[in-house]
């Protein structure tokens, strides 16, 4: 099921984040590729290392925004806040999965680029995974507006009428308490005088 947020699905907006972050992700490995390449460090590991690196913050960014998009207008943690994450995942999902398409021409400048690449992107869709999962579970979730933010009109009714019971029951607590004789430790009683 698609959820809309604005004129786009939760999916296709999840989507398009995460193309962003491609285009992102490939400028700052090019600019890294050209200052490894001046610094001699081009066909180290650290330039898988720091190609993958790129690759998650990238993808966590977007994922960031993703989320946040959906805790702006879902109204509470159910079934619908559940769905639109899950969407969110199947489009992350695909962009990591990606991931060493996207970076392939780094990795074939090192000797066994990709064996090497391979932990690191499991280790980053782990991750990655790990946050879908403590967001959708309320972990590091915003907190949803409260009920009587989502239904302000029904709350000031049911403040009104309680207010109405509550004053009724004071007013009647009233006129029994100056119904009854005084019954205090200092009052003497009539006969007594």
């Amino acid at each position: 099921m698609c959820y809309r947020v604005g004129m786009e699905t939760v999916r296709d907006r999840s989507a398009r984040l995460f193309a962003e972050a491609a285009v992102v992700e490939s400028e700052k490995i090019n600019a890294m590729l050209a200052e490894h390449s001046k610094c001699g460090r081009l066909r180290s590991g650290v330039t898988i290392q720091r190609a993958v690196a790129i690759v998650g913050e990238a993808a966590n960014d977007a994922l960031g925004t993703a989320l946040d998009g959906i805790a702006k207008r879902a109204e509470s943690r159910g079934r619908l806040w559940r769905s639109m994450i899950g969407e969110v995942e199947i489009e992350l999902g695909a962009h990591l999965d990606a991931a060493p398409t996207r970076i392939h021409k780094t990795l074939q400048m090192i000797p066994d680029g990709e064996r090497l690449a391979e932990p690191l992107l499991q280790t980053i869709k782990q991750d990655m995974s790990n946050r879908v999962i403590e967001y959708r579970e309320g972990w590091v979730a915003p907190t949803g507006r409260g009920w009587h933010e989502r239904h302000p009109i029904v709350y000031a009714i049911a403040l009104v009428i309680l207010g109405a019971i509550v004053g009724q029951v004071v007013e009647k607590g009233a006129d029994y308490a100056l119904a009854s004789p005084a019954k205090n430790v200092g009052d003497v009683p009539a006969q007594a005088q």
